[in-house]
């Protein structure tokens, strides 16, 4: 199983650290339009076979490292977790600027905004934090 190590970088800044948010509107439009994006799940794969944005690929945080071989640091990369609770995707995010992926961005909501605006999935969607309202 991969792990999440990076390596120190001294020339990281402050920036490096910042991470752009969208909104499940961002998120739809940019799957409409963009034969280039790619979203990411960064759940578990047991939360991400119950219920993932159509068109997502499931990369949990451990497995970063070796689940991003292959994207290239310049494709717009949105990344989610399951809820807005969650700092998976966030911490995914940071990891891959430090990595020096340019075009990185989180959907906070998670999952379960999205399933709650009645956008498409995929899966069963048993699990109850998506019927669960947001905090």
């Amino acid at each position: 199983m991969g792990g999440v190590t990076v390596s120190p970088n001294p020339e990281l800044s402050a920036e490096d650290f910042f991470v752009k948010t969208v909104t499940a509107e961002d998120v739809r439009h940019g799957l409409e339009t963009s034969d280039k994006l790619v979203v990411i799940d960064t759940a578990a794969k047991k939360v991400y076979e119950d219920c993932h944005i159509i068109g997502a690929i499931n990369i949990p945080l451990e497995d970063l490292n070796e689940g991003v071989e292959g994207i290239g640091r310049d494709t717009p990369i949105i990344l989610y977790c399951a809820t807005n609770k969650c700092p998976r995707s966030t911490k995914a995010a940071q990891l891959l600027k430090q990595r020096g992926y340019v075009d990185v961005a989180v959907y906070q909501g998670g999952m379960r905004d999205w399933y709650n605006l009645q956008h498409p999935y995929d899966g069963p969607a048993d699990r109850p934090y998506l019927k669960s309202k947001a905090k």
